[in-house]
């Protein structure tokens, strides 16, 4: 995958000269490209050339009285680390970049990693068209999200969402529709009621969803061990791939066929 370029410059130099002199949110350097005439330019391609800005000791991130935990994407603010005379290195992004919960960040010491809450944030701000999310189990975590960037994720042609049969799935994505006309949910799973010699009657999960994904425009998605669920943030050891290409277009077309296939046996 090549990295996006404009006008022969290089994304992470196009960059540089937005942060110079300044503190800016994610935001705020997408929107400042976009003045410049970068007009192709995406969240997550800038977010991932800013991580490697800041891996090369070139830029920095600071958690100054704006920011907030619940939203470290949008909150945290870059800035230029002092000039360096050394050329930048050139900076491809990964066909694959690996992203993992806050915990497993911190018992590596954060090396080369993105949070997986920061990649879910990126890819949902940088939908045009629709997003699928696929989540056995979701809490306020997935509703939060979405209402913080209501007015982005509002413009979308859909938010289309599975989850397992759960009533905390229900009621959480019901008052989600009050507010978001384009979110749809189905639910998955299949149960049957089984006599159990000795025991009685039992009702067992005879199908159910597992995925875990994010799929955007069939360009990006967001593959792993999480749910959309507060300990997934906070204590378990999650981990998950960044795709981009050809492999995020086939998450998006198997999330796809899954959402059909569920509202025509609904």
């Amino acid at each position: 995958m090549r990295l996006l370029s404009w006008e022969g410059e290089e994304l992470p130099h196009l960059i540089l000269s937005a942060l110079k002199g300044q503190r800016l949110t994610l935001e705020e350097v997408v929107s400042k490209l976009k003045e410049k005439g970068a007009l192709k330019v995406n969240f997550i391609d800038v977010l991932n050339a800013l991580i490697k800005l800041e891996k090369e000791d070139l830029v920095e991130r600071i958690r100054d009285s704006d920011y907030s935990p619940s939203r470290p994407v949008t909150t945290v603010k870059w800035f230029i680390r002092a000039e360096r005379s050394a050329p930048l290195t050139q900076l491809a992004p990964d066909e694959v970049v690996i992203a993992a919960s806050t915990p497993l960040i911190n018992l590596l010491g954060g090396r080369d990693l993105m949070s997986i809450l920061d990649a879910a944030v990126s890819l949902i701000l940088s939908a045009e068209q629709g997003v699928y999310i696929a989540t056995p189990y979701a809490d306020a975590t997935l509703s939060t999200i979405i209402a913080q960037h209501y007015q982005k994720v509002a413009k979308l042609a859909f938010v289309r969402v599975l989850v397992d049969i759960s009533e905390s799935n229900v009621a959480m994505l019901e008052r989600l529709k009050f507010m978001l006309p384009n979110l749809e949910y189905a639910l998955v799973g299949e149960y049957a009621v089984v006599e159990v010699p000795g025991v009685g009657s039992r009702r067992f999960k005879v199908r159910g969803l597992h995925l875990k994904a994010l799929a955007v425009d069939k360009k990006s998605a967001l593959v792993g061990s999480f749910n959309f669920k507060e300990p997934h943030v906070t204590c378990n050891y999650d981990v998950a791939l960044l795709l981009r290409g050809k492999a995020a277009e086939l998450v998006w077309d198997m999330m796809e066929s899954l959402w059909h296939f569920c509202r025509e046996h609904s």
